[in-house]
């Protein structure tokens, strides 16, 4: 009886031995189907597959970004940016995570939280596409010097031709933008001068005073050298 307890027990180990590349292999499948769904726009069915993944492995970093970029898609910013934060948890340099984390911001109109992680991005990998999100970042908080100067930076480097078309563009909205203010400064000032030459002036009244009667006859001062 002891001899088949111990055949069984081997047994049940060769099979959880034997079953863990399996569930490794299904990890990977149940990603490459969330890829898949991803690239058809079923961003529904990519999460839930994405998610499986996770069960089986919860620490696999491709299945965690994968998943983070499909809820940013589905405009899921907060639990895009948990999944981000796990993937740098397992690596604090992966600047991909730390640029689309910098999209999550920027996809709720945080824009200084989004300009510091394209900059934070940058810093690891100089790409053309964080400087130009950078750029965009500060644009849209109305910084428009620093976002032309991220844009000449993006410029720099010579991006691909669908970067460098938007990086011009983003640049000739900041030049307008300036241009503009600067004509509304200079309208500002003219209207305020306007203002200030139609105020009615001081008018400073000067009242004689007289010491002596000038007139003939009466009394006064002008009477007491009268004749005697």
């Amino acid at each position: 009886m002891k001899k088949f307890f111990a055949s069984v027990a081997v047994i049940v180990i060769l099979i959880c031995l034997c079953a863990w590349p399996v569930w490794a292999e299904s990890a990977e499948e149940w990603t490459a189907k969330g890829k898949e769904a991803y690239r058809a726009e079923n961003y529904t069915d990519a999460d839930k597959y994405y998610s499986k993944a996770l069960e089986i492995d919860p620490k696999m970093q491709k299945a965690l970004f994968n998943r983070a970029l499909n809820s940013y898609r589905l405009k899921k910013y907060n639990e895009a940016r948990s999944d981000l934060s796990a993937v740098l948890d397992i690596d604090p340099k992966d600047h991909e995570a730390i640029f689309y984390t910098g999209l999550t911001y920027f996809g709720q109109g945080k824009y200084s939280e989004a300009y510091d992680q394209f900059e934070k991005a940058a810093e690891i990998e100089r790409l053309p596409v964080y400087l130009l999100n950078a750029a965009a970042a500060r644009y849209n908080s109305a910084k428009y010097h620093a976002a032309i100067q991220h844009c000449k930076m993006a410029l720099r480097m010579n991006p691909d031709d669908e970067t460098k078309i938007k990086v011009k563009e983003l640049m000739n909205k900041a030049e307008e933008q300036l241009k503009e203010d600067k004509e509304r400064r200079i309208a500002k000032a003219k209207s305020s001068d306007r203002v200030e030459d139609q105020r009615p002036k001081r008018i400073i009244e000067v009242k004689w005073i007289q010491t002596a009667d000038t007139g003939g006859g009466g009394g006064g001062g002008g009477g007491s050298s009268g004749g005697g």
